[in-house]
């Protein structure tokens, strides 16, 4: 299990002016009507990233039309975009807005996605407090029904070191609560599209890397997952991804056989578990 690492007290931060040097980095692909929004929850930000680059995976809409008009509107020192000439998947886009990133500090947003307000508040003063941390997560929720919103902060948010178990057991970080030094030498995986972001954060952290989770939920999806109509096809692959992540770590080294096929047991009672309760989330009568 994850071990306590500290705590802090939301109501010591007050709301400033303060720009964090921070890149934000938004993979976007058929996005048009999403992508304001989660820009929107940037704005909202009590306090702000110095840098926004949106990366137009090659969509066949209005996505970079979209994104040039947000540039235009907030300013080309803000908001960057950069298009991809052909469909590659999020790693390949992430990647190509981490290499373009220019800030201390990179985080992701998915254009589907929004952030808390006090997102970037709360994870860059933590970061501050601890020079020495370089890769903090926090808590996810989805939000589908009209209206809903965020769940109050706790007054006391508990950070909590992350170890290679609990991240093969469990996917404890959603995409879009990452912040990471920009300096890691990592990157996702090109061309892998399902459970990349999952195979980073564990090779990272097989590495030895210290990595940490804030008790806090601050980003909130805002789908179902796929959507309604072939939920069940993008569960398979999802899970095709996650099996081929436990693969990739055992080939490299980075994990035992034994380890892996724990791992990989545990992922696919889960899968099960999921595909016996679609018909329920369907319905919209489970989470």
């Amino acid at each position: 299990m994850s071990e306590a690492y500290g705590s802090f007290v939301i109501g010591e931060m007050a709301a400033t002016a303060e720009i964090a040097p921070l890149s934000v980095i938004i993979p976007a692909y058929k996005a048009a009507r999403s992508l304001p929004q989660a820009i929107q929850s940037i704005m909202r930000q009590t306090v702000r990233p110095a840098e926004i680059i949106i990366v137009d995976d090659a969509s066949p809409d209005d996505t970079i039309q979209v994104a040039e008009a947000l540039r235009h509107s907030l300013g080309a020192d803000l908001v960057k975009c950069i298009r991809l000439t052909n469909n590659s998947g999020p790693a390949t886009a992430r990647n190509a807005g981490w290499d373009a990133a220019t800030q201390q500090h990179i985080a992701f947003l998915d254009a589907d996605e929004t952030w808390h307000e006090r997102k970037v508040e709360c994870q860059f003063h933590w970061l501050k407090c601890h020079g020495d941390v370089r890769f903090c997560g926090h808590k996810a929720i989805r939000l589908v029904k009209a209206g809903q919103d965020f769940p109050p902060l706790p007054k006391e948010i508990t950070v909590r070191s992350v170890k290679v178990t609990d991240l093969l057991f469990s996917s404890m970080f959603s995409t879009s609560s990452v912040t990471l030094d920009r300096t890691l030498p990592f990157r996702f995986t090109p061309g892998k599209r399902y459970a990349e972001d999952h195979l980073l954060w564990l090779q990272i952290a097989c590495t030895g890397e210290p990595l940490y989770v804030m008790d806090a939920v601050l980003v909130a999806k805002h789908k179902l997952l796929g959507g309604g109509d072939g939920l069940s096809d993008r569960l398979l692959a999802m899970q095709g991804g996650a099996l081929d992540t436990l693969w990739r770590l055992k080939k490299s080294g980075a994990i035992s056989w034994p380890m892996a096929a724990a791992a990989a047991t545990w992922s696919n009672i889960r899968f099960l578990r999921r595909l016996a309760i679609l018909p329920l989330r369907l319905l919209g009568l489970s989470n």
